[in-house]
């Protein structure tokens, strides 16, 4: 028996910001030999070309991205933060190793990773619900979520994330999710962050209460673990990851 190649690694990011801001954590991940692939959700954009882009053309982005690898047999782990965890759920859909034996083919997805992320516990849901509320095509953050998103991260790290937010698409708040958290049959880790300003402790209890038999690992951090332990939040990936690795014959 040989250990076959390590789980593929895809980290989806949250709202407003781009692949950079996982810079740190991929860097660790692809030292201990793993492949990652960070793809760029189409819902943000700085130029707004996406008005009306909601979670579902992500997921088909994220499709995309997946359809290669999976075709060639490779299992995937994915980690899906704040707003991605929406994305990253919806995209387990048919895609899981048992769904995909199911009909014949070999890869698939075997765990998910949550890190202080939206995980809507029934269909039905949306991100966000504000009946009668107005933001026009695009949600723009502004300075004051500095404090809020990245208390404790160095300044000069924050001022290179920052400058490179985009707005998202409104749309993403509007769309109720026909695949939830609690249809997923993988194993489901959840990043809980004790000291999040963004996405509060509360907030995160709740969303872990309507999701059983999910692990949740505890750090005291704020809304981006990896920018203040990377190693710590790499080696959860990795624990997820060996628990799907599979084996095959020498």
């Amino acid at each position: 028996m040989t250990l076959a190649k390590l789980p593929l690694i895809v980290l989806v990011h949250g709202a407003w910001h781009r692949p950079n801001s996982f810079k740190k954590l991929q860097v660790e991940l692809e030292r201990q030999g793993y492949e990652v692939l960070c793809p760029a959700l189409v819902t943000m954009s700085k130029t707004k070309e996406n008005a009306g882009a909601t979670h579902l053309d992500d997921v088909a982005l994220i499709h995309e991205l997946l359809r290669p690898h999976l075709d060639q047999g490779r299992e995937v782990v994915i980690v899906g933060h704040s707003y991605g965890g929406v994305p990253s759920v919806v995209s387990c859909e048919g895609n899981t190793v048992d769904e995909r034996a199911a009909q014949g083919k070999k890869g698939g997805i075997r765990a998910i990773v949550f890190i202080a992320a939206i995980v809507l516990p029934a269909r039905g849901l949306k991100i966000l619900t504000a009946e009668g509320a107005d933001w026009g095509d695009w949600l723009v953050l502004n300075d004051g979520a500095r404090e809020a998103l990245y208390n404790g991260v160095p300044e000069a790290e924050v001022d290179e994330i920052m400058s490179t937010l985009v707005p998202i698409s409104s749309a993403t708040t509007g769309v109720t999710v026909d695949f939830c958290a609690n249809d997923l049959k993988i194993p489901k880790t959840y990043i809980f962050c004790e000291l999040d300003q963004a996405l509060p402790p509360a907030a995160q209890e709740t969303l872990i209460a309507g999701t059983p038999n999910m692990t949740v690992v505890r750090v005291q951090t704020c809304h981006f673990p990896w920018l203040i332990v990377p190693d710590e939040i790499a080696e959860v990936i990795v624990r997820a990851s060996k628990e799907s690795v599979t084996y095959e014959m020498a």
